[in-house]
């Protein structure tokens, strides 16, 4: 990004930033959803369907029925039906998680096909499918056996079965959508233990996220149920256990973070176990931070979701007084903050430059796992007069924002060239494969405003009066 003066004046830059916001802004790639229960046997009627989609919501969970097909192939019109699902939440504009499953009744040994070939088979039937909507799916959860498509309860989850069920929906989706396991430990069981320590290894460098292991993330349907989340985790420590063993809480937290959140994680709550010490406002949120929680269930589970409501932020600052549940919603995925912007004197080899320094906060949960465009604008400030004009230039620079980690500042600094006149300078953020907005939290009181301001800026020493 570089701004060239035609001047030699130093520029003239106040800052007019303004402050973080504590609204929930509609940013692609996380957040809430809500789930939509559907029938590879039964078409969709757009008309009516169109009315239960809720416009603040940017994700929808796909529960697509595929039971009825338990003894043979999908047939034509089956696959018909799921290619108009998919294309019907596209349309609107959603991005998808998608899990296929034979069962919705917890009854998954007498629901799912008899022979591990043909949940192979329909793997590749429906995955030729999906890998023409790769672009709007954000995440496919499980390996459409156990119970409710959950990973448990199925006569197919030995380890070298769950590993060749994940390869052969992964290949038959085109290699490039994430998928997502029930465990930490199945995630082990697709990568062997020295493959998975040497993608520990690898994970600690930001452009990991282009390898195929950082593809495979973790779905959580019993989030802060119990302390080791209804069998998500194990009760032994790692040092005690086999690699595909189920650890601890701990261990598997420490393993999470060691893969570097490279991956979606998320699902749903569930209600506190009997006997389970209830958490405070501060203790979910470091759960969650440390889960790298990226997406929740909006609705389920009720009962945990309206306490949550009930709890609210007693720290001093831009949150306080904000419930628990907004708060969580407002930290799913990423949230930037543009923490500082000012305008420097550098000398290079004897030469002065002037740059623009930007210092970006990721404070949500997680990251964005796309990558970015960022765009600096000169705009003519129209409310004042002057005779010096600004030349209404922006400025496009590509930037990998999966590095923007939780938790962390990134600064930023562009030389300047190429723009003379008078204006305010604004900064925009889009993703880079749709274009699509990424607001920043730098909202002030406003809703979810493109492009913020960072303050007016001339080419002449002062500004014009």
């Amino acid at each position: 990004m570089r701004l060239i003066f035609r001047k030699k004046e130093a520029p003239f830059f106040s800052k007019e930033l303004p402050q973080e916001g504590r609204n929930l802004l509609k940013n692609p790639g996380g957040g809430w959803y809500r789930i939509y229960t559907l029938l590879a046997d039964t078409d969709i009627v757009d008309k009516e369907l169109i009315w239960s989609l809720h416009e603040e919501d940017v994700l929808v969970f796909l529960l697509i029925d595929i039971g009825m097909y338990q003894k043979e192939k999908i047939s034509q019109e089956g696959l018909r039906i799921i290619r108009h699902i998919l294309s019907f939440f596209e349309e609107h504009g959603k991005e998808m998680i998608l899990r296929f499953v034979y069962d919705r009744e917890g009854r998954g040994m007498l629901k799912e096909p008899p022979y591990f070939d043909l949940v192979r088979e329909h793997m590749r039937q429906i995955g030729e499918i999906v890998a023409e909507y790769a672009s709007s799916i954000y995440t496919m959860q499980g390996i459409f056996v156990g119970n409710w498509g959950e990973m448990h309860g199925s006569k197919f989850l030995a380890k070298e079965q769950v590993k060749l069920l994940t390869e052969t929906l992964w290949e038959s989706c085109g290699k490039s959508i994430p998928m997502a396991v029930r465990k930490p430990a199945h995630w082990r069981m697709i990568f062997p233990e020295k493959e998975g320590e040497h993608i520990l290894q690898v994970a600690k460098d930001p452009r990991a996220s282009d390898r195929a292991a950082m593809r495979v993330g973790l779905y959580d349907d019993a989030i802060l149920s119990s302390d080791d989340d209804m069998g998500t985790f194990g009760i032994k420590p790692r040092r005690e256990s086999a690699w595909t063993d189920s650890w601890l809480p701990e261990d598997e937290l420490r393993f999470l973070m060691g893969l570097g959140g490279h991956f979606p994680i998320g699902g749903e709550t569930a209600k506190t176990a009997s006997g389970v010490k209830e958490r405070s406002f501060d203790e979910i949120i470091a759960v969650l931070r440390r889960m790298r929680i990226s997406y929740l269930n909006c609705v389920h589970d009720a009962s945990v979701l309206t306490k949550w409501k009930k709890i609210f932020c007693e720290q001093e600052g831009v949150w306080l007084g904000i419930s628990l549940y907004d708060y969580v919603g407002v930290h799913l995925a990423y949230r930037f903050v543009i923490r500082e912007a000012e305008i420097k004197k550098q000398k290079k080899k004897g030469k002065v430059r002037y740059v623009l320094c930007l210092t970006i906060e990721n404070t949500g949960f997680s990251r964005c796992f796309e990558k970015g465009v960022l765009s600096l604008l000169l705009k003519e400030d129209r409310a004042k007069q002057s005779n010096i004009k600004a030349c209404n230039t922006e400025i496009v620079r590509h930037i990998d924002i999966r590095n923007w980690e939780s938790g962390q500042l990134t600064k930023i600094t562009h030389e300047i060239q190429e723009i003379s006149g008078e204006g305010i300078l604004y900064l925009c953020l889009r993703r880079k494969k749709d274009n699509r907005t990424i607001y920043f939290a730098n909202q002030g009181n406003q809703g979810n405003q493109a492009e913020i301001i960072l303050g007016r800026f001339s080419t002449e020493t002062s500004p014009s009066s």
